[in-house]
């Protein structure tokens, strides 16, 4: 759904700055179209946080890919700046309500081991979405890019009725006979070995007690075991965003330069098929390394990355170097693919730290940080291009990043290997492992 939503907008907003859809559109309509999908998670991720406890994880699912499906629909029809506006509010809605639903569903029914490895390789559906996106809204008319996503939509929409609810989710609601078929099934055995009854006892009691602390204003969101780990997350996620992932996403096809062989369209597409292939490793080394430590070298290289792109568009602005336009290229395709490992390895991180009494609210009080930072990062891009100059974007990632560097190594603690009852144990003794 993410990968799908961000292939639309780099082509989209290089054909109508072109007016190739005989639609034509300010640099100001463009920061907006570009950056209202963020304004759409901040709000969709309140809605789903207010109700995910109470619609389920697998309902809550349902109803994000029907809402992807249905608005896209008006997409084909629609010519004007304003309703396009309209609808990227509209699907970043359901973008925020499915980031918030989608990190809890994974988290809860992942083992330890596995948590990392397909939380990453959601990463690697996500850059198979961007990808084809991108492609299809270069190559095809502006009706037939969304026909075709809404065709995709309707095939995953029909898909989430075989999702298995989480074992955590219904247990809070009492139904534990319930509960134990979808672990059994979840864990592919037909019958309770002693891991996986000494896991199911685990949930029973961590519910039991996160449970108890919902009912006790005391241990709401101000409590030192819920405000720290949400505090940490909420800062960790900004930072990432701020790396400047979602610019380079949203604007790619102005920060290339034209080269003799390719345009900045044709590298925008380039830069979507070495970030899809680039996602196959991220899976594989999840689990071979710490989480700290894999945040801590993604947040470095984005330094390095960024301060090499700031002194490539300063060079430009004097002298024109003939593999310029492919040495930016480069190092935007790194720093793109550098920070959307780092952003993915944090959404494992939010799964696994925020607390089971408050991860619904928890999830949507993080989705709206990241929400935030991303309308931020997308909106300013355009102003500070027109008066500044593009190299000083770069400049503001690149202090974010050195930031980032301090904060992972000063705050972040470790989940790696644990199962997320151990966790909020090991938070409640002691913070920082």
């Amino acid at each position: 759904m993410r990968g799908i939503i961000s292939g639309w907008t780099a082509p989209t907003i290089n054909k109508l700055k072109h007016a190739e859809y005989g639609l034509s559109a300010t640099d100001q309509q463009l920061s907006w179209i570009a950056s209202l999908n963020a304004v759409g998670r901040f709000f969709g991720s309140v809605l789903m946080g207010l109700t995910v406890d109470r619609l389920g994880r697998k309902y809550a699912i349902v109803i994000c890919s029907f809402t992807f499906f249905i608005f896209w629909i008006p997409m084909i029809f629609i010519r004007s700046i304003m309703l396009m506006c309209w609808l990227r509010l509209l699907m970043g809605i359901t973008q925020g309500m499915h980031d918030v639903v989608n990190s809890v569903y994974l988290a809860e029914n992942l083992t330890p081991k596995m948590r990392g490895i397909l939380t990453s390789t959601r990463l690697l559906c996500n850059n198979l979405g961007f990808a084809v996106e991108s492609i299809l809204a270069t190559y095809t008319s502006y009706s037939i890019t969304p026909a075709v996503t809404a065709a995709v939509g309707c095939c995953m929409f029909l898909t989430t009725f075989f999702a298995k609810e989480t074992p955590y989710f219904l247990v809070t609601k009492g139904r534990h006979e319930d509960a134990k078929k979808n672990l059994l099934w979840l864990r592919g055995q037909s019958t309770f070995d002693k891991d996986t009854h000494s896991e199911f006892d685990k949930i029973q009691q961590n519910m039991q007690s996160e449970m108890l602390k919902k009912r006790l204003p005391a241990m709401g969101l101000t409590s030192p075991e819920n405000y720290r780990p949400l505090s940490i997350i909420a800062i960790g996620q900004v930072l990432v965003v701020l790396l400047g992932y979602s610019a380079i996403q949203s604007y790619s096809s102005i920060i290339f330069l034209p080269s003799s062989v390719f345009s900045p369209k044709e590298f925008t597409i380039m830069l979507s098929i070495f970030d899809l292939l680039s996602a196959c490793a991220l899976p594989f080394i999840t689990e071979q390394f710490d989480r700290r430590t894999l945040l801590f070298n993604f947040a470095l290289v984005s330094v390095m990355c960024n301060a090499f792109i700031v002194v490539l568009h300063s060079i430009f602005i004097t002298v024109w170097i003939e593999w310029h336009p492919w040495a930016i290229f480069t190092s935007v395709t790194m720093q793109y693919i550098i920070g959307n490992w780092a952003l993915y390895t944090m959404g494992s991180m939010r799964s696994e730290l925020i607390p089971m009494s408050v991860k619904g609210i928890g999830s949507c009080l993080c989705v709206m940080a990241n929400s935030l930072a991303q309308f931020a990062c997308v909106r300013m891009f355009m102003p500070i291009t027109k008066h500044c100059g593009i190299q000083y974007n770069f400049a503001v990632y690149m202090v974010s990043g050195i930031i980032a560097c301090m904060f992972i190594c000063k705050v972040l603690p470790e989940t790696r290997g644990k199962n997320l009852v151990d966790i909020q144990l090991s938070m409640q003794g002691k913070l920082i492992n």
